[in-house]
């Protein structure tokens, strides 16, 4: 994939191309037009798991994406959304959280358990409303939902590190 399309589906799943109109998924739905100043794209660790676009008049418009920033992974347990939900099930949500495709195997990959595991892990969050799961044929694909993002913002350390990408 080349162009404007490989760009933007390299930054985050929620930010898409669709000529000529650039689609980002953010916790306001509406639409915005664009400036005609032009776009800054901004990698930022500190975005939360949603992009956020910011439009002002006679300037570009900036858009901000999360991108994982490296740490040591720390004990699940040990944090407050861990002991919330249980370390592995803490750990699939988090994932979430960052860019990808977030396929059931893959999850099971990231968070190093079976696949029945996961789809377990992935039926409870979507019943507590946490995640949402889209299927295409044989294939699911999960997402955060805003209720599950902003659980995600509550506790500080959410991040996942030294995790392979999903």
């Amino acid at each position: 994939m080349r162009g404007l399309e490989g760009l933007f589906r390299g930054l985050h799943p929620a930010i898409r191309w669709r000529p000529p109109v650039l689609e980002v998924r953010t916790w306001w739905g509406g639409e915005m037009a664009g400036t005609g100043q032009g776009l800054v794209l901004l990698p930022s660790p500190l975005a939360g798991p949603l992009p956020r676009v910011l439009v002002e008049p006679r300037r570009p418009v900036l858009l901000v994406y999360p991108v994982a920033m490296p740490r040591r992974a720390a004990d699940p347990a040990a944090e407050p959304l861990g002991r919330l939900l249980n370390g592995t099930r803490a750990a699939v949500l988090r994932r979430l959280a960052e860019p990808g495709r977030h396929t059931t195997t893959a999850l099971a990959r990231a968070v190093g358990v079976s696949l029945s595991s996961a789809s377990e892990h992935a039926t409870a969050l979507r019943a507590a409303g946490l995640i949402t799961t889209d299927r295409t044929g044989a294939a699911v694909q999960h997402r955060l939902t805003p209720l599950g993002a902003h659980l995600l913002g509550e506790f500080p350390g959410a991040a996942v590190a030294d995790r392979p990408e999903c």
